[in-house]
């Protein structure tokens, strides 16, 4: 019987070492093809999420400012005057509202057009190249957003539809009902037709984006602006738009459109923002990241192989003991080899092994290193966000701690400072109702009175037929706090008394507040209303910066005609008298 011929050392060496280093480099280029592809889509979705979401802020913020600007207009006095007057009415011209309507938006940077047609049959637009082509509320009853402006309570409705200039062209047009702000009821309509020119400048840093196309969509499914300037106006809806006002989009693949789409809703308008990507602009990474795995994996094979058949014919044994040691390398040990060679080429292999071992632990521990300080500043911002609930809810947990203990007094002082400090850090609106700030200064007055004791003595004496009137966020505690602090605590009056007075005069509002302090002399009353250089010490004043942080916020809002003048009170201290334009809400 013939005898079967075994395979040489070479033979059996190559062959193994073959077969390893195929497994090995097919095992790590598939598991970094998809870990690579993983980030990458991620990180992809994280971005396109991300810029859709910085757009659809943008358009809420540009939306948000022409409706405060139509609320201001809707319940300007002569406005209301010249809806509320009968519609023969000479008292107050056209030409004169018309004129008081574009001082009001002299301010306004593009072509904006606004219409009021009021119930009276009267008629007021704007000086713009725009123009609307209705004349009279029955020229737009037959229209839905007409219905649901008169069921908005008030608020702005925005859709889109076709102005005049020179031809028909798209715009952004927002309409609302004009009430009386005293009865609150219907005076009339108001339009406001904005150019998509707007929208342009607000997305003209999304040119270099890798978007394809960007659609705006308003709650009729139209569409109000698109980079293909072809399919504005086209009413266009799609199954995939489902989605919740605010929610996480992601990003999917529309097979209709060949590409990928991401898209948010936006709470304030209803608006869909969808963004249209390329394949290629998603995949092109990846297949770049597959076309060098499979470069570095033949190249690699190849010389991994020239090397197996040098070293198989010089050694044996070095070879085993290396192939060893890199299937350990693969299973995550990370031991060098501590035989030494009397063959010194490879002596330099096993050394070179070294060295490989060593940096690639060098590596992972910085990769951990910072992949640990990433997650200890990720977590350090989310403990920043929730600091003030926390505060929130553990002055809760002890009012209630302290009620079920029937500690009356004790559970409301802690309610009051969890009140007092939610209205303080509360930045939804800069204005509120004087009957809120009102309830704001009664919230520290009590806080002070328990200090204090009926030592301190407020007076309030301001018509309730003001308390809807809005005026800026903490007016009044920062006035009381300091008559307090500077006024009454450094003089020798056994009684403290602080008095805020109100009423109207005309258009305007007037409040007081005076104390029976110390008081100020006249250079000290015109360097507290004087702001500091940025690098200069704060004046040791009776009120410190507190009064002129307060004339520059009053006068930065309402205009360089209002603010803070300071006197002497009749009461023996400071008389503090700020004047406010009269809005009511």
């Amino acid at each position: 019987m013939k005898r079967k011929r075994k395979q040489t050392i070479f033979a059996q060496l190559l062959t193994g070492f073959s077969l390893i280093l195929v497994l090995l480099l097919t095992t790590i280029g598939y598991f970094t093809y998809r870990i690579s592809s993983e980030v990458v889509l991620d990180k992809t979705s994280r971005f396109l999420t991300e810029s859709v979401k910085q757009m659809n802020q943008k358009l809420d913020i540009l939306l948000q400012e022409f409706d405060t600007l139509t609320l201001d207009i809707g319940f300007d006095p002569v406005l209301q005057r010249a809806l509320q007057a009968p519609g023969d009415s000479e008292e107050i011209s056209t030409f004169d509202i018309e004129k008081h309507l574009n001082q009001k938006m002299r301010f306004v940077g593009s072509d904006v057009l606004v219409l009021v047609m009021g119930s009276n049959n009267r008629y007021f637009s704007t000086s713009s190249s725009y123009y609307f082509l209705w004349k009279k509320i029955e020229d737009i009853k037959g229209y839905n957003w007409y219905e649901q402006a008169l069921n908005n309570e008030g608020k702005i409705h925005w859709f889109s539809d076709m102005v005049w200039h020179l031809e028909k062209k798209p715009a952004l047009v927002g309409i609302r009902q004009i009430r009386n702000w005293g009865s609150l009821d219907g005076l009339g309509i108001m339009l406001i037709a904005l150019p998509l020119e707007t929208i342009d400048n607000q997305f003209q840093n999304q040119q270099d984006s890798p978007f394809d196309k960007i659609q705006i969509r308003d709650s009729y499914r139209n569409i109000v602006y698109s980079t293909y300037e072809e399919e504005i106006g086209i009413s266009k809806p799609e199954n995939f738009l489902r989605r919740e006002a605010g929610g996480d989009t992601g990003i999917q693949y529309s097979a209709n459109t060949s590409r990928y789409w991401t898209s948010i809703t936006s709470a304030y308008s209803g608006w869909n923002i969808i963004a249209y990507v390329k394949p290629e602009e998603i995949v092109g990474g990846l297949n770049r990241v597959q076309r060098n795995i499979m470069l570095i994996g033949l190249f690699g094979s190849l010389f991994a192989l020239a090397l197996a058949v040098f070293f198989s014919w010089s050694v044996a044994r070095p070879i085993r003991m290396l192939s060893i040691k890199l299937n350990k390398t693969e299973r995550g040990s990370l031991t060098p080899i501590r035989t030494r060679m009397r063959n010194r080429e490879v002596e330099g292999l096993f050394q070179s092994f070294n060295q490989m071992l060593a940096n690639l632990d060098e590596t992972i521990l910085d990769l951990s290193r910072r992949q640990i300080s990433e997650r200890q500043a990720q977590l350090v911002a989310l403990k920043a966000q929730f600091r003030p609930h926390f505060l929130y809810n553990t002055l809760n947990t002890i009012y209630w701690t302290l009620h079920r203990k029937k500690l009356t007094e004790e559970s409301r002082m802690v309610i009051t400072l969890s009140h007092l400090l939610r209205y303080s850090i509360d930045g939804r609106s800069e204005l509120v109702t004087l009957e809120e700030d009102i309830g704001q200064l009664n919230r520290y007055v009590y806080l002070q009175q328990l200090r204090y004791g009926d030592k301190l003595s407020v007076r309030l004496d301001i018509p309730a037929a003001l308390y809807s009137a809005l005026i800026m966020r903490l007016l009044f505690q920062p006035l009381v706090e300091n008559a307090i602090v500077h006024g009454l605590e450094t003089s020798e009056e056994e009684h403290w008394i602080i008095q805020i007075t109100g009423f109207q005069e005309g258009g305007l509002l007037h409040l007081t507040v005076e104390d029976n302090g110390i008081g100020m002399n006249s250079d000290q009353s015109l360097q507290a209303l004087t702001l500091p250089e940025d690098d200069a010490d704060p004046p040791d004043l009776h009120t410190g910066i507190g009064l002129s942080n307060l004339q520059n916020r009053i006068r930065l809002y309402y205009g360089a005609e209002y603010g803070i003048s300071l006197s002497d009170s009749s009461l023996g201290g400071l008389r503090v008298d700020i004047t406010l334009p009269l809005e009511i809400r």
